[in-house]
């Protein structure tokens, strides 16, 4: 590299360095305040080294090929994700379990960005309806249980559902605004051919959205859980917990290559 263009990579360079300092500045002295930053430095602390306590993760893995087949006939939808989003990898799997079951009733439960509402509602059959609940911005101190660090800027959005505003599949989907610990469910019980847990990541309110899950599929349903992760420890514990102690949930398995975990509704009884 010549010395003109080694300058030039400097000059580029310099407003971003400068930028960096002055956003650490913030970052380590009012940033400390927010939870989205908080996790940030977290994140920092493990990229130079700093060693945290790994989660036992108990729940049994099973293949790749048991849930997902070589030939795919599936629709993906803003395939690009974003942080808080499902994996490409995880996307295929849950459209192609959508797509597979053709269920009439989907309920997720953590809309976020609406990634993954999107394209359950574009893999379901003509009649096929998504419900997706997710914690409003106003709701974010007044929630049942604490929500985890880093949580709030997942919560703290323009709207919910921005990625299927608009498109053509958005009338299969149904918007509902509410904390899943005090959302009453009982419209939806027993109706869901799949459910999708992907809330709150706190033990508290892992455990609680997995009951309601119970309740809200039918015979024969898919409830898949995200983030089974060590980025995540709230998840692990509670997931953990319950494939321990709970024979509803003794059947739990995850699904290899991803943070997802699945129950087959027809393995367990209420």
């Amino acid at each position: 590299m010549t010395s003109e263009h080694k300058d030039s990579a400097v000059l580029r360079f310099l407003p971003k360095y400068l930028y960096a300092v002055i956003s650490s500045l913030f970052l380590f002295t009012i940033g400390v305040f927010s939870g989205r930053h908080r996790y940030l430095i977290f994140r920092i602390a493990e990229h130079f080294g700093m060693k945290t306590p790994q989660a036992r993760q108990s729940i049994p893995t099973i293949p790749l090929t048991s849930v997902l087949d070589s030939k795919l006939d599936i629709t993906l939808l803003e395939p690009l994700g974003d942080p808080g989003n499902v994996t490409l990898l995880e996307l295929m799997v849950i459209s192609f379990l959508a797509r597979r079951a053709r269920p009439q009733a989907v309920f997720e439960i953590g809309t976020f960005d609406g990634r993954t509402a999107l394209n359950l509602a574009a893999n379901l059959g003509p009649e096929g309806k998504v419900y997706t609940l997710d914690l409003p911005s106003a709701a974010l101190d007044a929630t049942k249980f604490p929500l985890a660090v880093g949580e709030r800027s997942f919560v703290a959005k323009a709207s919910s559902g921005a990625k299927f505003v608009n498109t053509p599949h958005a009338a299969k989907i149904t918007q509902l605004y509410c904390d899943s610990a005090t959302f009453d469910f009982s419209a939806y019980e027993n109706r869901m051919g799949l459910v999708f847990v992907d809330g709150s990541h706190t033990r508290e309110y892992l455990q609680q959205d997995s009951q309601t899950a119970l309740h809200l599929a039918a015979d024969g349903a898919v409830i898949l859980w995200h983030d089974y992760q060590q980025d995540w420890p709230g998840v692990i514990a509670g997931l953990n917990e319950l494939y321990e102690t709970n024979p509803a949930f003794s059947a739990l398995r995850k699904i290899e290559g991803t943070t997802l975990v699945m129950l087959q509704r027809e393995n367990y009884r209420r």
